[in-house]
């Protein structure tokens, strides 16, 4: 006898057409009394669904949101791992505080950092991977709440890092000292890929770029704002884009009506949320960059140590 596959979807298209109907926990085919599938209650707060597939005379029953499971596994997977980032971020302010308080050295702190580096950097890069498909961009822009508070602490540990090694050391070792920029580099780039994708994920017409252009309520500022650290176009090339897609001869930068983004709001405003968030990353980044010339050149005023160290504290 041939098996038909069939869908939770169908299961309940044929419940609602009257082809099947619910016998307490079983659903069964009204024409012969065949079960078609027998009902479980998932426990909401479970990773794991009561049944995958279950073969029941003429049907297989194929539960299709396996995804749905995969996915929340992974994002506990990351959020458990973002906690003991946060406790071991927390340590290492105390520790930080501690310091200052009692005037001791920061070299135990140092090495506290060093051990806790690689860990962040391993984070950081496992989610800042660009999205293959549609639905791991939708799965990215769910979890990014969690995820960049975690970012800015680890450039807040790389501020304290770069600042404790001068103090530490003679500007002789300091300079040796590769560990620090290497991870900031490293960083950037993964940083500026998510935030150049996120821009434009496919096409121009797609892009954040476009919607400041048609969107009365934004402001064409911040286009070139974050063009800033967008490699692939100057303000001026930017700007010949938007004349290229519409018609430079009219008047009005929101007249375009044929023209229509395709993209989902909710989506568009949390990508251009996750953009803020990067944005203010990598000016941190960039000035981070600055006081690390800055202490290799002898230009970096030492009175400036503690009000930065207060600053992050405060983050």
């Amino acid at each position: 006898m041939d098996k038909k596959i069939i869908s939770d979807e169908e299961v309940q298209n044929g419940i609602s057409s009257g082809k099947f109907k619910e016998d307490g926990a079983i659903i069964r085919n009204i024409e012969n009394g065949q079960i078609v599938k027998h009902q479980h209650n998932d426990n909401p707060n479970s990773l794991i669904p009561s049944s995958l597939i279950q073969v029941n005379h003429s049907y297989i029953y194929y539960k299709t949101d396996i995804n749905t499971c995969l996915n929340k596994i992974q994002e506990l997977q990351i959020t458990t791992s973002l906690k003991t980032l946060d406790i071991v971020y927390e340590s290492i302010k105390d520790q930080l505080q501690a310091t200052l308080n009692y005037n001791k050295t920061p070299e135990l702190l140092n090495n506290n950092i060093i051990e806790n580096l690689s860990a962040f950097q391993r984070e950081v890069k496992d989610v800042l991977n660009i999205p293959k498909y549609n639905k791991e961009l939708e799965n990215y822009l769910r979890q990014y709440s969690s995820i960049i508070p975690t970012i800015t602490q680890y450039v807040n540990i790389l501020y304290i890092y770069i600042l404790n090694t001068f103090k530490l050391y003679e500007k002789s070792s300091f300079i040796k000292d590769n560990i620090a920029i290497n991870k900031i580099s490293v960083l950037k780039e993964k940083i500026k890929n998510i935030y150049e994708y996120l821009l434009i994920p496919n096409n121009f017409s797609n892009s954040i770029y476009i919607d400041y252009f048609l969107n009365k309520d934004s402001s064409l500022e911040d286009a070139f704002k974050y063009n800033k650290f967008d490699s692939r176009y100057s303000d001026i090339e930017l700007l010949e884009l938007f004349k290229n897609k519409h018609n430079s001869n009219s008047s009005n930068r929101h007249y375009n009506n044929e023209y229509s983004i395709n993209m989902n709001v909710t989506d568009v405003n949390k990508r251009k949320d996750i953009i803020y968030e990067l944005y203010i990353i990598l000016e941190d980044i960039e000035n981070l960059e600055n006081i690390h010339e800055e202490l290799k050149d002898d230009s970096f005023d030492n009175s400036d140590y503690e009000h930065i160290i207060k600053a992050i504290m405060q983050r």
